[in-house]
């Protein structure tokens, strides 16, 4: 079973600066102490170990950087999704990093994911980050004028005997009417097509 919580995906939609989508109380918990206490729980609900909880822990409070100890609105309609995945229990988390500064333009979001990405494949290496298909494929998903709301998301899962990231790109990245062309693409560059 794969559990995940979205507390922690704020978009350019639903920004944390934006009071016409949440209200906030200058008292609430940061993104970061929310997230981490839900994590906390479910770590423990599933029976993780404590180191197996600190990887997930870590692995979150890296990837949310300085956006992530703003105060997390009080209105908030968290989205969970449980798989069909069998077997041992995991969490995970997806983020889809956020700018330090005041612009939160598409370009600027963009920017920041792709140093996240960067980040991560520093930090953790090829064995739990691997690249190799995104750098083929990259270009499609990083156009220089970004449409939609998604720039990519990060995902860390853990269990008792793994422990991995991934990427989830938009499609939508260079508009909705170039979505089919995007993955096709995409899919040919892989060799993922038929011939």
């Amino acid at each position: 079973m794969s559990i995940t919580s979205a507390v922690a995906i704020p978009t350019i939609t639903c920004k944390a600066t934006d009071d016409r989508y949440f209200t906030y109380d200058e008292s609430n918990n940061s993104y970061n102490s929310e997230a981490s206490q839900q994590r906390t729980s479910l770590s423990k609900a599933i029976g993780q170990d404590e180191v197996t909880r600190e990887k997930l822990l870590h692995a979150l409070d890296f990837s949310g950087g300085d956006w992530f100890q703003k105060p997390a609105p009080k209105k908030l309609n968290p989205t969970t999704w449980v798989s069909d995945h069998s077997g041992e229990c995991e969490l995970r988390f997806l983020i889809q990093a956020q700018p330090d500064g005041e612009e939160n333009s598409r370009t600027a979001v963009q920017n920041t994911t792709s140093r996240l990405t960067a980040d991560i494949e520093m930090k953790y290496g090829p064995r739990k980050f691997c690249l190799e298909h995104m750098k083929l494929i990259g270009d499609f998903f990083f156009p220089s004028d970004p449409q939609g709301n998604l720039a990519s998301w990060h995902s860390f899962a853990t269990s008792k005997t793994m422990e991995k990231w991934k990427i989830y790109l938009n499609p939508r990245a260079s508009g909705m009417e170039n979505t089919f062309n995007t993955t096709q693409q995409a899919l040919e560059r892989l060799g993922l097509t038929e011939p």
